[in-house]
């Protein structure tokens, strides 16, 4: 009788392709002058890792592949005038907006079980553990002890100083705390998905547990509100969903008490210097939505749409043009904070209606189809990071879909894991598809 033949792991190409960007941040915090070109360097693992997927994603689903060679597309013809008026900015920007678009075929590759996921989330998690002990130096006696690696690059400041607000912003091994908390925001969507799966080892679950909370701990400390507000997004999750009224177990119960007295050190006792905030908390809660929306939002979009509604060209609005020190627009940089004044910008009405349409038929797609087996409650949380993430890069911060970040490949890959989780269930009996879902 032969045997049954044994599986290759394929798993650590998805973990090695989402680290990337970390030990891209961890060359430049190191090399001369840390120059920005080092964290295109993601773009050549991405690459030979599409090359290693592309003939073993041969049951790749159409309803991914559609939107992403669309939005593909309208990104190529908006390149052609790019390419006309600064050639360099336009193969810059055409590579590092299309490149991360290979993720999920990259990710539908790698995940060939529920195990396969649930040791990327692990993997990719790590990074919040080790930053934690950093983060919490720093929320104590602030992040001047830390080494120069663990904090800001030094072209980075908030008004000439690394703190914001007089607190002290962690950025670890990234360049910034907007890099840091886009990273451990998505660090704590793929723990708190993993926490829902089925089959969990007891002992897994727990490190997902810290994972997770440590993700929220090191969001407060990175001083970036919207991705804290992306993270509780994260953790209501949980209450949606087959199994939205789930049973908490004692031991989740202990880990968010434990949590929360921790939070309440740092609010209470954290270094807090020169500013008109009496806490952290404070300074969270300090932010006014509506004059955000109006202020920020509204008014950057209709900048831009009595502007140029038809687009410019590719990388237009772009952090490309910031790195290679090209001058587009004589007010790009006051008018263009949010995504959606981005997109517009550059790609126009076409761009700024049709990634958010595109975006939003990718998730319905997946959840539909997730719908009554195993993963439902899976994929049903990293359909909410899509949709959390996208709604901050839309509304707010532009630099969340616009870099080649832990965050960035992890919100691209997210359609080619679901669609791997969802085909797998799918092709298992019926009768193994009744669960009644892992206790929390």
């Amino acid at each position: 009788m032969a045997s049954a033949p044994i599986r290759q792991r394929t798993w650590p190409v998805l973990a090695l392709v989402l680290l990337s960007p970390a030990a891209a941040a961890i060359i430049r915090k190191l090399w001369p002058d840390q120059p920005v070109f080092i964290e295109s360097l993601p773009i050549f693992v991405i690459l030979f890792a599409f090359l290693w997927a592309l003939p073993r994603a041969r049951d790749f689903p159409s309803y991914i592949a559609l939107p992403i060679a669309i939005w593909f597309g309208i990104q190529g013809i908006y390149t052609i005038p790019a390419l006309m008026e600064h050639p360099v900015l336009g193969v810059a920007s055409f590579t590092v907006r299309t490149v991360p678009l290979l993720m999920p075929i990259i990710a539908f590759a790698a995940i060939q079980s529920m195990r396969d996921y649930q040791s990327v989330a692990l993997t990719v998690g790590i990074i919040t553990l080790l930053a934690l002990p950093a983060g919490l130096v720093a929320a104590f006696w602030g992040d001047d002890g830390l080494p120069f690696w663990l904090r800001s690059i030094d072209s980075f400041s908030f008004a000439g100083s690394e703190r914001r607000a007089g607190l002290p912003a962690l950025s670890f091994i990234f360049s910034t705390p907007a890099v840091l908390s886009t990273t451990v925001g998505a660090n704590a969507f793929l723990a708190i998905a993993a926490i829902r799966s089925p089959d969990l080892p007891a002992t897994w679950r727990r490190l997902f547990w810290i994972i997770a909370i440590g993700a929220l701990l090191l969001l407060f400390l990175s001083t970036r509100r919207g991705m804290l507000l992306v993270g509780a997004i994260g953790f209501l999750s949980l209450l949606w969903g087959s199994q939205g009224k789930s049973r908490f177990s004692g031991k989740t119960i202990v880990y968010i008490f434990l949590a929360a007295i921790v939070f309440f050190l740092i609010n209470s006792l954290g270094a807090i210097d020169e500013t008109f905030h009496s806490s952290r908390l404070d300074f969270v809660t300090s932010i006014n939505l509506w004059s955000r929306f109006n202020d920020i939002f509204l008014e950057f979009w209709l900048f831009w749409f009595w502007e140029s509604p038809f687009g410019n060209y590719l990388g237009f609005a772009g952090p490309e043009a910031n790195a290679l020190g090209i001058r587009t627009h004589e007010a790009i940089t006051g008018n263009v904070e949010v995504g959606a004044a981005q997109l517009l910008a550059e790609m126009g009405l076409l761009g700024t209606f049709g990634l958010p349409l595109i975006v939003a038929a990718m998730g319905r797609s997946l959840y539909s189809r997730a719908r009554g087996t195993n993963v439902q409650d899976t994929v049903l949380t990293l359909v909410v990071f899509m949709a959390a993430l996208f709604a901050l890069y839309y509304l707010k911060e532009i630099s969340i879909l616009a870099g080649l970040w832990v965050g960035t490949l992890t919100f691209w890959a997210t359609p080619g894991v679901c669609a791997a989780l969802i085909l797998q269930e799918r092709q298992k009996p019926v009768a193994t598809n009744e669960s009644r879902g892992p206790l929390l």
